[in-house]
């Protein structure tokens, strides 16, 4: 199982961190989350790209990971920069297949050179059933949610607290 999730995991940060392709422009349906969850977001402006990342996370009554939520928009200041990430995308979303339990859609907007993502890991793809206890640890909130705030700074628990799900 902890390979099957890391390999999805792969797939969802390369895809939103080179993402489009020649699609119509489109906007992406809003998914609208609900109920108790952590939302970490971030954002870089750097080598000619600002990135806006938002991560909403869902846990079990176990506190693991049982849903996962990954937003990304990229605005480029270059043409060719946005072309050639455009590109890059294509080639491998053109390739991509995904679980069942995966969804994931993109949009690109030419005339802002945003590209925008999103890539939803839902609860049946965490079956812990069949996890070792040291598989299940690191989709353990404490765990997942601290990895966030390091990596992206700012989140935020809407309807649950840290003590809620076992963070100190």
């Amino acid at each position: 199982m902890k390979n099957k999730v890391l390999v999805l995991l792969f797939i969802g940060i390369f895809a939103l961190a080179i993402t489009g392709c020649d699609k119509k422009e489109k906007a992406l349906k809003k998914i609208e989350v609900k109920g108790p969850r952590v939302v970490c977001t971030y954002t870089d402006d750097s080598d000619d790209i600002k990135t806006e990342n938002k991560v909403t996370l869902k846990f079990n009554s176990d506190n693991y990971v049982n849903y996962q939520l990954l937003e990304s928009k990229m605005t480029f200041k270059d043409k060719k920069t946005f072309n050639y990430y455009a590109d890059a995308m294509k080639e491998s979303v053109d390739s991509m297949e995904t679980d069942e339990n995966v969804e994931y859609d993109y949009s690109i907007n030419k005339s802002k050179k945003q590209i925008s993502t999103y890539l939803i890991y839902n609860e049946g793809l965490f079956d812990y059933s069949r996890a070792t206890e040291e598989e299940k640890a690191d989709y353990l909130a404490s765990v997942v949610v601290k990895k966030y705030e390091a990596e992206y700074g700012t989140c935020k628990f809407i309807e649950i607290s840290k003590t809620d799900l076992g963070i100190e």
